[in-house]
């Protein structure tokens, strides 16, 4: 064989046909995450009032992730809803919305679970060392007993609106069509309301396992509150349960974390109540005027749902993300939350700034150039001042973990 036939035959290996899609793929996918973490980044700092454009930065890349992952924790949870619905759209509704639950329910457990496996490496600087004996002395396992046992009613209590919620979603859209076909008239007489109803409402037994399930769910929201509290006392020496949380510092899951998986809930249940209703009414197949079954509803269902998906990309997604979720996330895992810190400076003006008795100051960000962005919160009048500090001028930073 000739070394040109060889080198053909090993090119044409699936191996290298595969290593040569992931080379064109990753560099799209680099300049994709690139490019929305430029975005993210400064529609953050413009709406503080920053004008600082910096094209080539390294934090864009991180801050992109971030993104991406936060935009997979509702989108991958709708692409596999739309698959489920797609593939039941001739079942009943009752059905449909058995099978949607149940989806939803195991997706965000797995969406859980990456948002507090990232909590748990950004490792959010509000709390002293571990170890330090007249700081932060290593807690005895019966603390957290006994906080975690104070703690435990109060939180099943703040849980349990959410299975109310969620019934209530689950009652509306089996009975939504039908009190839609009542008002508009298209049900006439008692009999075909009574109809109407049967069809849509399950036997006995499942009426009886969907109970069982929405106390599976409420269980398991209880036993999931009590293992972030018990990891977050292994692991920070902190005492936390729900969004209770000892001493003056939050639990990380519950503020910028938990913003973080409450709007990607929020997105997800927006869209698939639209996704399940459409369903609900798109269950006989189209046929053309020949006669032929060229498309059913389910392949309708299908591009429906991928323009719902994009246009909430588009018009939505960014800029609540940049604005409400951006903010609250830590830096050092590509979020873009205040750092509090002392900054000295060469220059006696900015020193008398940045050094008054009623004024704090937090790192926003650093420009390319090494520039220090600096804000300086006014604590009696509310406003705040924002300094770029060259880095010729910085003399110092004190970084100040423990009162951030």
């Amino acid at each position: 064989m000739s070394p040109d036939a060889s080198q053909e035959s090993s090119s044409a290996h699936p191996i290298f046909r595969a290593l040569r899609s992931i080379n064109e793929y990753a560099a799209s996918v680099v300049l994709l995450i690139y490019v929305v973490g430029f975005i993210v980044t400064n529609l953050y700092l413009g709406s503080l009032g920053i004008v600082n454009i910096d094209v080539l930065r390294v934090r864009y890349v991180l801050s992109g992730v971030l993104f991406v992952i936060f935009f997979g924790c509702f989108a991958l949870p709708l692409q596999g809803l739309r698959t489920i619905l797609s593939t039941n759209y001739r079942n009943s509704p009752a059905m449909k919305l058995m099978r949607a639950v149940r989806y939803t329910f195991r997706a965000f457990m797995a969406v859980f679970g990456v948002v507090f496996l990232l909590a748990s490496l950004s490792s959010a600087p509000q709390r002293h060392p571990i170890g330090i004996p007249s700081v932060s002395p290593p807690l005895p396992f019966s603390a957290w007993t006994a906080y975690a046992r104070a703690n435990l009613p109060d939180a099943a209590v703040k849980l349990f609106p959410f299975i109310v919620y969620l019934t209530l979603i689950i009652v509306v859209l089996a009975f939504g069509p039908t009190v839609v076909r009542i008002i508009t008239g298209r049900l006439r007489t008692l009999n075909d309301v009574k109809g109407e109803i049967l069809k849509v409402l399950p036997n006995w037994k499942r009426v009886l396992w969907a109970l069982i399930g929405l106390a599976g769910i409420y269980a398991m929201l209880i036993v999931l509150t009590t293992l972030q509290s018990l990891i977050d006392f292994v692991a920070a020496n902190r005492l936390s349960f729900g969004f209770q949380t000892s001493g003056s510092g939050s639990s990380d899951l519950a503020v910028g974390w938990g913003r973080f998986i409450i709007a990607a809930f929020v997105l997800y249940a927006l869209i698939a109540i639209l996704l399940v209703q459409f369903s609900m009414t798109s269950s006989q197949p189209a046929q053309n005027t020949g006669g032929d079954t060229t498309a059913t509803k389910g392949q309708y269902f299908t591009e429906y749902a991928s323009i719902v998906v994009i246009s909430t990309f588009l018009v939505l997604v960014i800029p609540m993300y940049s604005i409400g979720i951006y903010p609250y996330l830590p830096q050092q895992i590509g979020g873009g939350g205040l750092v509090r810190a002392d900054v000295f400076t060469s220059s006696p003006v900015l020193n008398a700034e940045m050094r008054h008795s009623a004024r704090e100051s937090f790192i926003v960000d650093r420009t390319s150039a090494g520039a220090v962005l600096v804000m300086v919160v006014d604590t009696k009048q509310g406003n705040y001042r924002i300094f770029e500090i060259p880095s010729s001028q910085v003399v110092g930073i004190d970084y100040k973990p423990g009162t951030q």
